[in-house]
């Protein structure tokens, strides 16, 4: 199960970012269309009559929906500082969807996680029950192509990805005392100035102690990350020279790859693991090839 990066907590505001696909986007894709499955030329959905009921355009007979994405608002130079709430906004780009990011908190969702969405009246937390929500709609399934055994080794690298480098990122800001220095002051302003005082010392105590049981010790560094390197290593040999996880075609395991080695790649914050992980050539090429087929859509790339 997808968890939610609990090291960026309560981001909550006005989000400063408009529609990743915007509201004139769609609009214009409304008005162009005649369909009865406007969206389905796009990305290969058909569209729920209730979802249809969601027009944004109001001088037309076509209707359209938005997905309204709760998650964390942008920080450390990243479209999202949180791995799952990057993988789910980076699936919704591929696949052309139109959302609206809303930044939210895990005390606004339902599963006590974020991200989650609301669509067609339902709330769905968790990425991968947000992709098969609408992978099961799709006309052409990601991974459609992909042999059994494919999907074995899929869903093990996921587990490693979501798991065991999930642990690397909240060390590195949480734990680490040079990424915590780091952090702390770039967290402060999104949060109240009461959980400044109390809770931010408390929730680092509550990290340090979880990475602790895996092995992560705030006062062995090194050793952490000698750790993390060893997982960058093996994901390297995995994504290999080029093309994505399993050759030219997009995957489900291509979000989760992507999110993740970007969340240490590309994030502002120095760190040892970081230094390594650009080094592999590969896997920055890599974070630059999904890169193209997401958030550059976003920004107009």
């Amino acid at each position: 199960m997808a968890r939610a990066v609990r090291g960026d907590p309560f981001e909550t505001g006005e989000n400063p970012r408009r529609y990743y696909v915007g509201i004139a986007s769609v609009s214009r894709r409304c008005e162009n269309s005649r369909s009865e499955t406007h969206s389905g030329a796009a990305y290969g959905l058909m569209v729920p009559p209730s979802q249809k009921k969601l027009g944004l355009v109001q001088d037309t007979k076509e209707a359209c929906f938005m997905i309204d994405l709760y998650q964390y608002r942008p920080v450390l130079g990243l479209p999202n500082a949180s791995p799952f709430c990057m993988k789910a906004e980076a699936y919704f780009l591929y696949r052309d969807l139109p959302y609206k990011a809303v930044a939210s908190s895990p005390r606004k969702s339902p599963s006590g996680q974020v991200p989650f969405i609301v669509t067609d009246g339902k709330t769905i937390p968790d990425t991968e029950a947000i992709m098969d929500h609408f992978e099961a709609q799709s006309e052409a399934p990601l991974d459609a192509h992909l042999t059994e055994r494919q999907k074995a080794v899929a869903a093990m690298v996921r587990q490693l990805v979501e798991q065991e480098l999930f642990h690397q990122v909240v060390y590195m800001r949480w734990v680490d005392p040079k990424g915590w220095a780091a952090f702390a002051p770039i967290l402060k302003p999104y949060m109240p100035r009461m959980m400044q005082l109390f809770a931010m010392p408390i929730l680092r105590r509550v990290m340090m102690r979880r990475l602790k049981a895996q092995g992560l010790r705030a006062d062995a560094p090194a050793a952490a990350y000698t750790r993390g390197v060893k997982l960058l290593e093996t994901l390297s040999d995995f994504i290999g020279p080029e093309g994505f996880a399993f050759g030219d075609q997009v995957t489900r395991l291509d979000m989760s790859l992507y999110a993740f080695l970007a969340n240490i790649l590309e994030q502002t914050i120095p760190s040892p693991l970081k230094s390594k992980g650009q080094e592999m050539e590969n896997l920055v090429a890599y974070c630059a090839r999904m890169k193209a087929v997401t958030f550059a859509k976003a920004q107009g790339g």
